[in-house]
Order: structure tokens, then sequence, then C-alpha cells
């Protein structure tokens, strides 16, 4: 509310005030043209006519000054027709004084000027024109300066009261302006603070069941952290054992690979020491041939041994009784010949069965022995290569094992230092849990002081009420 229009709301009132001041006139004006015999018709159309432009203003527009001038106007104009109705006596001047002080309620100098400027060129043109209707007795010029002189004299002081009472209404607005928006914010503070009050005292009961759920889910947290920590060490203590184990198993690898080395050297001087014996074999096979040779060299001596026992058989024959004996020995002869024949075919047959069968064996051995250095070989070759792929594997075995522990004590090392890390944030979470109770206990005497200061707000509102209507 600004300085215009905290004067059009005081004038709007202070100019109704006075129109209702000026309609009681009305019946006053036809009393005193009764009691002192005048005309009831003078006081009747006169009285309407005064307030006809004044209230005709009044409805155009209740604010403005020249409605303002006209209810002033008017006043003098109903103090006129007194004191013409009441035949110029003395007391209907006192309707003057009365009402040329109430036109100060309009707060406007102007009217109190227009006003004791209206009643002064009143009393100066009827003192001349109709001198009866101002004074009922003789009275001079001088007179009608003395009344002047009274009415100056009021005007005077009623015009400075009525420039101090309009200072007096535009302070009056921005007081009221103030408390209005004193109010206003007042209000608006305190029903956005208790707003924020119950919000914030909500935010600190949500915050605070967080904070309980944080600290219980924390206590899972640290218990799983402390079942990991103590699953990490375990896993360290089996990769510690898992690395020892797999040393162990590279060892026994590389000694397997050693042993296959040894096993193929040996299974070399074996396959060598098998084909000296098949070597030998076949000496035995060669002097079972010259055996076989021998034989036959007897089978020859034994025809050739016949062949002179027949001979000698003959010559003994021949010579008759002197050839007996020589017959008889040339007899036995033939037949040792034939036993021996017999026996060398015999040793003959034996020899070539023997030949036959040494050869076999010696193909045989020697097809066997060619089997098994293959066979032999080519296992051990398979078994060192797989020692030698068992040897990297468990060296790459080794290695991710040693990684592995490596790790693992690198995941115990951040456990623990994740252990010690929830451990602080548990007391972290204790120490806000403490602050958030006593956030909690702040909202609630905010909440109390915000609900104190919506209370002076609405005194404050009701005092403003109050002043307004007072004004």
């Amino acid at each position: 509310m600004n300085k215009n229009q905290t004067r059009s709301s005081y004038y709007t009132k202070a100019n109704l005030t006075m129109l209702l001041l000026l309609c009681a006139n009305f019946p006053v004006m036809v009393a005193v043209a009764y009691f002192n015999d005048s005309s009831l018709m003078v006081a009747t159309i006169g009285s309407l006519a005064i307030l006809t432009v004044p209230t005709l203003l009044y409805f155009l527009d209740s604010r403005s000054r020249l409605t303002s001038l006209a209810l002033g106007a008017a006043t003098m104009f109903f103090s006129a027709l007194m004191i013409h109705l009441g035949k110029g006596r003395i007391e209907m001047h006192f309707h003057i004084f009365v009402f040329l002080a109430i036109t100060v309620l309009l707060a406007d100098p102007f009217v109190v000027l227009l006003s004791a400027a209206l009643i002064a060129v009143h009393h100066i043109g009827f003192f001349f024109f109709l001198p009866a209707s101002v004074f009922n007795y003789e009275a001079s010029f001088a007179t009608v300066l003395f009344h002047a002189a009274f009415v100056i004299a009021e005007t005077i002081p009623l015009f400075v009261i009525s420039l101090r009472f309009q200072k007096m209404v535009d302070v009056q607005g921005r007081i009221l302006e103030n408390l209005d928006q004193v109010t206003t914010d007042l209000r608006s503070v305190s029903e956005s603070s208790s707003k924020s009050s119950q919000e914030l005292t909500a935010a600190v009961n949500s915050q605070g069941q967080s904070v309980d759920q944080t600290m219980s889910a924390l206590t899972e947290i640290t218990a799983m952290v402390e079942s990991n920590l103590g699953a990490a060490k375990a896993s360290t203590a089996l990769a510690t054992t898992s690395l020892q184990v797999t040393q162990s198993g590279q060892k026994a690898v590389a000694q397997m690979v050693s042993q296959l080395a040894d096993l193929k050297q040996e299974s070399q001087t074996s396959t060598k020491g098998l084909q000296t014996n098949n070597e030998r074999l076949k000496e035995i096979v060669h002097i079972i041939n010259q055996v076989a040779d021998k034989t036959k060299l007897i089978n020859d001596i034994v025809f050739q041994t016949k062949l002179l026992s027949f001979n000698a058989s003959v010559e003994a024959a021949r010579a008759g009784e002197h050839g007996k004996g020589f017959a008889v020995v040339a007899e036995e002869i033939g037949v040792l010949a034939r036993t021996s024949g017999l026996a060398a075919s015999e040793i003959g047959q034996s020899v070539g069965a023997s030949i036959s069968k040494v050869q076999e064996i010696v193909t045989e051995s020697a097809s066997k022995i060619q089997r098994i250095m293959e066979v032999t070989t080519g296992k051990v070759e398979a078994a060192t290569q797989t020692s030698q792929q068992c040897s990297v594997i468990f060296a790459e075995i080794q290695n991710n094992v040693q990684t592995l522990n490596e790790r693992m004590r690198e995941i115990t090392a951040a456990s623990g230092e994740q252990s010690k890390g929830i451990a602080d944030i548990h007391h972290s979470i204790q120490e806000l849990s403490l602050i958030s109770k006593q956030q909690e206990n702040l909202a609630q005497s905010s909440l109390s002081d915000i609900e104190t200061l919506k209370e002076r707000s609405d005194e404050v509102a009701k005092l403003s009420g109050q002043l307004k209507k007072a004004s």
C-alpha cells in the first residue's frame, strides 16, 4: 500500500463519515426552522440541495479530493442555512466553528481553507444584501470582521492540524503497510520454517533410521569382512602349501625326466647287449655250419671207408684161407663205416635242424630285438616328452601358484586394511548417529520456536487489524 492508496482508503472512510454527518444536519435544519418559526420548505429544499452535489460526487468517486472539497463546502452551506433559519441568532454561529473543526477529519488543509473562505464570503455577502440573515441585531462591518478574526484564529491551527493529520495518515499508511508486510513475512517465514522444520524433523528421523540401517548393514559387512579375512588367510596358507607341493612335484618330475633319460640309456645299452648276443648266436650258427661241413667230410670218409672195406673184402676173398682174417677186419671196418656213416647222417640231420633252429631263433631274436628297440625307444621318447611337458606345466603351475600366493597375500593385506577402514567408518557412523540425535533435538526445539513465532505473527496480524479498524 503506497501513499496515494493510503490516502484514498482514508478519504473513502472520512468522506463517508462526513456525508453521514451532513445527512444528520437535515433533521437539525428542520428542527431549527420549526422552533424559530422559519420556513420548513426552505429548510427541506435547502438541505436536499446542499446534500445533492456531495452525495452525487461521493457515489461517483468516494475517494477523490473533489468529493472532500464538496463535503467541506456543504458543511459551511449548512452553517449558513442554520444561521438563516435561526434568524441570525448568535448561537447559530456555533455551527460554523464546530463543523470547521470537523473538517480536520478529512485530512486535507485545502478543505479547511475552502470552508473558511466560503463562510467569510457568506458573512460579507449577506451583511450587505441580507443582514438579518447574519445577525439578529444591528451589527457593524467591524462585527463581521470580528467574527472573521475568530474564524481565522480557528482556521490557522486547523490548517496546521489538518496538514499534520494528513502526514499522520501517510505515516499510518506506511506503518500499516510495514505491519502488513511484516505480518505477511512473519506468517510466510513461520509457515516456511514450520514446513522446513517438519521436513527437517522427517529428514532427521529418516536419517536416523538410515544411520541405524547403515549401522546394521555395516555390522553385517564387518562380519563378512572378518570372515573374508579369515578365508583369505586360510587361502594364503593353502596357496603356500600348494606352492610347496608344486615345487615338490616339479622336483619329482625333474627326477622322473632324469630317470627316463637313464632308462633310455639303459635301454640302448640293453639293446646293444641283445645285438651282441645276436651276433654271438650268428657265430654259433657259423660254428654249427663248420660242424656240418666236418660232418660232410666224415660222410665222405665213411663212404671211402666203405669202399675200402668192400675192396678189402674182395681182396680177402681172392686170398682164400690166408685172407679170412683180413676179411673179418674188413667186414668190421665196413660195419664201423656204416655205423659211423649212420651216426654222421644223424649228426648231419641234428646239425641241420640245429642250424635251422638257431637261424630261426636268430631271426626271431633280431626281429623281437628290433621291435623291442622301436617300442621301447618310442615309449621312452613319449614318456620323456610327456615328462618334459609335465615339467613345463608344473613350472607354469608353480608360477601361477606363486602369483596366486602373492595375490592372496595382497588380498589378505587389503582385507586387513578394509577391516580397519570399516572400523573407522563404524566409529564415524556412531558419531553421525549422535549428531543425528542432536539434530533431531534441535529440530524439535526449532519447531517449538517456530510455533511461538507463528503465534507472535498471529498476534501482530491481530494488532495490525485492530490498528486498521481503529484508523
